[in-house]
């Protein structure tokens, strides 16, 4: 190797000496944030006090509670130990709109507020997310 050709490998390396490292620093800090998988429920949530309504089934119980004033409701969700359904979707129907209240899990307990009704007719449907189907339907009248 020649004179000048051994000047311009060594301009060429160091220039990648540096580029290289600039490179993967930069590739780093434009990967996204990780998203946290949210259950669309409130953190730290406590049952209100007055039982409105209670419906069992094999695998869950849905109850609708309200405060004692009643100007405050809530859905409660429990699954059971024996749950066989992963994971559903809990939708609010007022006649023919349907508002997506939460999201529950195989088991445990799981609170959702909700806007209080001037009917008093709470009808609830469960959507199973994983086979696409309607599971439930739930309605409380009050």
């Amino acid at each position: 190797m020649t004179k000048p050709l051994r000047s311009i490998h060594l301009r060429a390396w160091s220039l990648l000496a540096l580029l290289v490292p600039a490179g993967i620093l930069s590739a780093y800090l434009a990967v996204p944030q990780k998203s946290a998988s949210q259950l669309l429920q409130h953190e730290h949530t406590t049952a209100l006090p007055v039982l409105a309504g209670n419906v069992e089934r094999n695998d869950y119980t849905v109850s609708l509670r309200c405060s004692a004033e009643k100007n405050q409701y809530q859905l409660q969700w429990t699954g059971h130990a024996t749950n066989t359904i992963p994971s559903l979707l809990i939708y609010r129907l007022r006649g023919t709109e349907a508002e997506i209240i939460g999201r529950t899990g195989p088991a445990g307990s799981y609170f959702f507020p909700l806007e209080k009704d001037s009917l008093n007719t709470y009808c609830f449907t469960l959507y199973d997310i994983i086979h696409r189907q309607v599971t439930d339907t739930i309605k409380f009248n009050r």
